[in-house]
């Protein structure tokens, strides 16, 4: 198993979070700037083993505030990560109703043409078949074709929360 650390320098704990809020640590948002930092350093080894090591003047550290920092930090990859997730199922979701409701198009274009000739134009009738078939296949691809975007970010945030989060002192780096 391959070993990735990501280090991130800080002045102070209020540099991973965003400068709008100011709730307190456990419910603040996530700095937009601190995560493309980290999604920047993260290489694609899904399977190697992630420490992500925050240094910070020895003088701001404080143990309480960094669990409070780790498990916020863990619970906003978890969200992420189950955000792009839904994002996957909605679409699939998407292909199922695209599918059933390009077979009820199809469907009723046969039984139309069986049963009442003169009720729809054939001209008619084509469009809803072509558009019956158009909603199959569209539905198909939409299950089938899942952005690896969406996948890359799930396992990217999913490695993330198992990573080891560490504060370490800035003065020890600088010896």
């Amino acid at each position: 198993m391959v070993e990735q650390k990501i280090n991130i320098a800080l002045d102070t704990y209020n540099d991973l979070f965003s400068d709008f809020d100011i709730s307190a640590f456990q419910n603040r948002s996530i700095s937009l700037d601190f995560k493309e930092e980290l999604e920047s350093h993260y290489l694609d080894n899904y399977d190697s083993k992630l420490d992500i090591i925050f240094s910070i003047p020895k003088k701001q550290r404080n143990e309480s505030s960094e669990k409070v920092i780790k498990a916020r930090l863990i619970e906003f990859f978890l969200s992420k990560a189950t955000f792009y997730t839904k994002r996957i199922n909605t679409r699939k979701s998407r292909g199922i109703n695209s599918i059933v409701m390009g077979f009820i198009c199809v469907g009723l274009t046969l039984i139309v043409n069986t049963y009442y000739l003169d009720f729809l134009p054939l001209y008619l009738s084509n469009i809803i078949m072509i558009l019956g078939w158009f909603g199959i296949w569209t539905g198909i691809e939409k299950i089938l074709d899942v952005p690896v975007e969406y996948v890359n970010k799930i396992q990217m945030y999913n490695c993330f929360s198992k990573a080891n989060i560490k504060f370490i002192d800035e003065e020890d780096i600088k010896n």
